[in-house]
């Protein structure tokens, strides 16, 4: 086959066509994707673009070319509305259909308007809109940090300055009647770039597809379904990052266990349905009451921890009591039932080379005296309070 314009053209719509079929299988294996489907659509619409102005400039109809043309602002449209849904923004109906709307609308111009460089220049002025806010879309991204956003990036940017140039540079072109253009030219830039365009946003897009989903998983594995928190393991690995970087940096650290006291007396007296709701009130204080630094975690039924970077002993146990003196304010009442839940809690310091198993024993120790105390306190682990008195002695000395 020899490679010319009309075969690049060829190759474009049904490249186009693949990706768009990929990207509809890639939906069905992750449903809640809903970008998948805009893309696909798009370039769906593509590839009817293609063929429409393939079709429309070999038997010299302009209003098949034209009907091509209008499907290719579409298409860009649909791109843009594929990278909005991806991070969950909305789609004005009214933007989408604006750029369709321009471009048939122009058509109704009068007479001295109606030449080729008007409507060539129009057309590339639309797409490349659409793309160039697609890629601002998919950079902002809401935060979330996903290594192929960049190359999607690249490739929608790449194809809007495509557009910008190559359109542009082929209206200074004279071809010869009857002849496709060469496919060394401007003409062959545009399509080839676009076999490139269309088959790496899909794979891209797809890659992107599969790190939110696997990062989803992780989290998942991480969190404790009822509370939205960290599980046991997910606070046993945030706890070994954050020991690490204070051993590194020589700074203290401070662990707060809590106990939810007469958690089984609440479910055996008000449902299990209550006891969820308290638990889900522990969890949401402290939320309030932690910083973003801290890490919070449930590691057994109604047992919680907390370790605090940065802090000591004293620091740790002032954190405790205004997370144990909250808890008993929003605990006090759930529904039209007065349940007075409170908590217990023992604290643990170090800075020594303690890993996170032994604070939290040395935490537990603080935690079975608040109980035998008579619970709804917070009381500084035996071994912690040791080691902080011998510290204060040698600080002063």
């Amino acid at each position: 086959m020899q490679l010319d314009v009309p075969t690049l053209m060829i190759a474009g719509a049904f490249v186009a066509l693949m990706s768009a079929a990929l990207l509809l299988f890639a939906w069905y294996q992750l449903r809640e994707t809903a970008a998948a489907l805009w893309w696909a659509g798009a370039d769906f619409v593509l590839a009817c673009a293609i063929v429409l102005m393939a079709l429309g400039s070999g038997v010299d109809n302009p209003l098949i070319f034209t009907a091509g043309l209008t499907l290719l602002c579409a298409s860009a449209a649909l791109t843009w509305a594929g990278a909005r849904s991806f991070d969950g923004d909305a789609i004005s109906p009214f933007i989408l259909g604006l750029g369709a709307s321009i471009w048939i609308a122009a058509h109704g111009l009068p007479a001295s308007f109606l030449n080729p460089a008007t409507f060539a220049l129009l057309n590339a002025g639309i797409t490349l809109s659409y793309y160039a806010v697609a890629a601002l879309s998919i950079k902002r991204g809401k935060g979330e940090a996903l290594r192929a956003r960049f190359p999607l990036v690249v490739l929608l940017t790449m194809h809007a300055l495509t557009l910008l140039i190559a359109v542009p540079a082929t209206l200074t072109m004279s071809l010869k009647p009857n002849q496709p253009p060469p496919v060394l030219s401007w003409f062959g830039v545009i399509h080839f770039e676009t076999l490139v365009f269309a088959i790496g946003t899909a794979i891209f897009l797809i890659i992107m597809m599969k790190e939110r989903n696997e990062r989803r998983l992780l989290e998942t594995s991480h969190t404790d379904v009822l509370t939205g928190m960290a599980n046991r393991r997910g606070f046993f690995l945030g706890a070994d990052r954050i020991l690490e970087r204070c051993y590194r940096d020589d700074a203290p650290v401070a662990v707060v266990v809590f106990d939810l006291d007469r958690f089984k007396a609440v479910n055996d007296d008000f449902g299990h349905a209550t006891g969820d709701q308290v638990l889900k009130i522990f969890a949401e204080v402290c939320g309030r009451m932690l910083r973003p630094s801290d890490v919070v975690g449930r590691i057994g039924g109604e047992e919680f921890a907390a370790i605090l970077p940065g802090s000591g002993l004293e620091a740790g146990c002032a954190m405790g009591e205004r997370v144990r003196k909250a808890f008993a304010d929003a605990g006090a009442t759930i529904g039209d039932s007065r349940i007075n839940c409170t908590v217990s809690g023992g604290v643990a310091a170090s800075t020594s080379l303690d890993d996170i198993h032994a604070l939290l024993q040395q935490a537990d120790s603080g935690l079975y005296r608040a109980k035998s105390l008579g619970r709804n306190r917070i009381e500084r682990s035996p071994a912690s309070s040791r080691s902080n008195a011998t510290a204060n002695v040698i600080r002063i000395a």
